[in-house]
This record gives structure tokens, sequence and C-alpha cells, in this order.
């Protein structure tokens, strides 16, 4: 894979590890990291936050593909990608991230977001199209990784759904779902049909307000009476 396009982040070798050095850290406004891979040695890094989201600031976001360059040394990793992250669970600020080196050939497991293009006949008669999944896990070489994966919805109508396997993927994109599921429907707002007499529940709900109304109308007149 050429490299020389990537976006490049620049990290720190970190010597300390433990919750205490991670804390100092992010004191200092960096981020604790580890960069690793298939046939690269595990090695614990310092980045800056900033540094970090520039670098991913591209068409392709998580999934983008950048060098990591060492500060104050000719050390450098081609090909990185941001593998996983963690989050905390109530402030919700970044606490640590995974960098995997990908190998020529490698294929790996990322998240592409689906894009979902046009407007439904479903929209068009009133509905919304609710989106069930923001995006799909699929299978490729980092070079072959899609910024999306649209889906036409334009013949999407009433009620309809369209399932994963309905997705088209670009050539060398493997889905790796293995039960088929839908990703888009259609909801319709409830609505009123008039000339259609109410069943069940309904019916009874009206009956027992029509009770009611009989009920108040014979109280007002026997209050007429008694004046």
């Amino acid at each position: 894979m050429d490299a020389s396009n990537n976006p490049t982040l620049m990290a720190e070798r970190r010597e300390e590890s433990g919750k205490g050095a991670a804390r100092r850290l992010r004191r200092a406004g960096l981020l604790p990291a580890v960069c690793y891979g298939r046939n690269t040695e595990s090695v614990a890094l310092a980045i800056n936050l900033e540094d970090l989201e520039d670098a991913i600031d591209t068409p392709k976001g998580l999934n983008t593909v950048f060098t990591v360059q060492l500060d104050g040394e000719d050390t450098s990793f081609d090909n990185v990608i941001l593998r996983d992250y963690q989050v905390h669970p109530v402030k919700r600020d970044l606490l640590h991230v995974d960098l995997m080196v990908v190998e020529e050939g490698q294929e790996i497991e990322v998240r592409v977001p689906i894009e979902p293009v046009g407007r439904s006949l479903g929209e068009r008669e009133g509905g919304k199209l609710r989106l069930l999944y923001p995006d799909i896990k699929v299978a490729c070489v980092p070079s072959a990784i899609p910024e999306v994966i649209e889906v036409d919805v334009t013949e999407l109508g009433p009620g309809g759904a369209i399932l994963a396997s309905e997705l088209d993927f670009p050539e060398g994109v493997e889905p790796t779902y293995k039960v088929d599921f839908a990703i888009a429907r259609i909801l319709m707002p409830r609505q009123n049909v008039i000339g259609l007499e109410p069943v069940g529940a309904a019916a009874e709900a009206e009956e027992e307000a029509e009770g009611a109304e009989a009920a108040a109308e014979e109280g007002e007149g026997e209050e007429e009476a008694t004046e």
C-alpha cells in the first residue's frame, strides 16, 4: 500500500504505564494509546487528541488510514487505522485508543456508514424513513474501504423495509453478517379511517364513552326537574 498520501499523526513514545500514568497524561492534554500489528511489536504511545481528530478528518472518518510518526525519532508506522477506543461512561471523554498497523493485502473488518439516497414513496405519503442501523460491518483491505454504503429508498412504500441483503457493496467489499436483517423501514402515522366501525377494545371504549355521556345527560335532566 502506498502510504505517501496518508495523513500523519505525531506521537510520543510512552515509558510509563498504569492508571496513574494514564491520568497524568490526560491532565497534560495527551491521550494514552497503543500501536500494534500482525508483524509490529506493541508500542505504548501518547498522542494529542486534536492531532488525532485532524488525522481522521477525511471522508472515511474513523476508517481513515494514516501514518504514525514518533516525535524526535526516525521511527514511523505506515498504514495505521484506529482499531478501538475507550470512552468514559459518564463524561463521554476519550480515554484510550488502539492503533493497528495493517499489512499489504491484509483484510480487516470495519463499520461503514449507511446513506439513504432519494425520497421514498412512503415519505411522499406522509410516512417517515427510519434508519434502523446507521452502519454495517464489512471486510476488505484498507484501500477498498468505502466512504459510505448507499441505499436507494425511492421505491420504498408505506410499511416497507430494506434488508441488508439488498445492499450493493463495491468490488472487494464483503458484508460479515450471518443472518439477514432490516436496515431501514417506513413508519406511517396512525390515522382514523372514515367509515370503519370500531372493533374490539376500541368498540368497548366507545360504548363506555357513550354510556358516560348518557349518564351525564340524565343527571342534568334530574337537576333541571329539581329546580
